[in-house]
């Protein structure tokens, strides 16, 4: 193994060992984030075709949906980095006692380790490390053909007439659209995905080693 490949695996490594850290700092700063997308809100306009003069709509709905999507977007930053820090800790699971403190001291808490401990220990590891990372990769597309299917037949139902559905929500009956129906169920179970995560990593990656 070259010392670039070295070095490329190395830093692979430490933002892994980083995320634990990145993931509670966005958390911190969401609702400064939130606060910012607000205060981007711009007057509504309106907006007329004199080729289309009954094309007449107003810029608010899609603020709304930009603003719905950033903060999408930026829940799937923090959930993207307590997913990596939780692939940090099955790869410490089955490294032996002295390679998970080397791990753990260079990588995590950055103290000093000398560099031909960490040269022989990605050695060691650099195999099973490459096949992880194939594996994660197959997942990711996986989950991407997935996720643009789910995308492509939207965009097809989108295209055709929809009645707004009757649903039982908080207590009463309420007439909504299809469309925002599904998307605060998404929302829903996103949010539950939340807490359930961070009650996952509070209990049992709440102490001093965690960071």
């Amino acid at each position: 193994m070259d010392n670039e490949t070295l070095n490329i695996e190395a830093w692979q490594l430490k933002y892994l060992a980083q995320a634990l850290t990145r993931g509670k700092r966005l958390e911190v700063l969401r609702a400064k984030f939130h606060e910012e997308l607000y205060e981007c809100i711009s007057y509504s306009t309106t907006n007329f075709d004199p080729l289309n003069p009954k094309g007449i709509k107003t810029a608010t709905d899609s603020q709304a949906i930009r603003i719905i999507e950033a903060k999408e977007r930026y829940d799937r930053m923090i959930m993207n980095e307590y997913d990596r820090h939780f692939r940090w800790q099955l790869l410490l699971d089955w490294l032996t006692d002295h390679d998970r403190t080397i791990m753990v001291r260079y990588f995590q808490k950055k103290k000093f380790v000398r560099p031909e401990l960490i040269a022989s220990l990605l050695h060691r590891i650099s195999k099973r490390l490459a096949e992880e990372e194939r594996h994660i990769e197959k997942v990711r597309t996986d989950q991407a053909k997935e996720e643009y299917a789910e995308y492509a037949k939207a965009t097809a139902e989108k295209r055709m007439p929809k009645r707004k559905l009757s649903v039982f929500e908080d207590g009463k009956w309420i007439l909504i659209d299809p469309d925002e129906y599904n998307l605060l169920q998404w929302k829903k179970r996103l949010d539950a995905k939340q807490k359930d995560m961070r009650e996952y990593f509070k209990d049992n990656f709440n102490h001093p080693d965690a960071l």
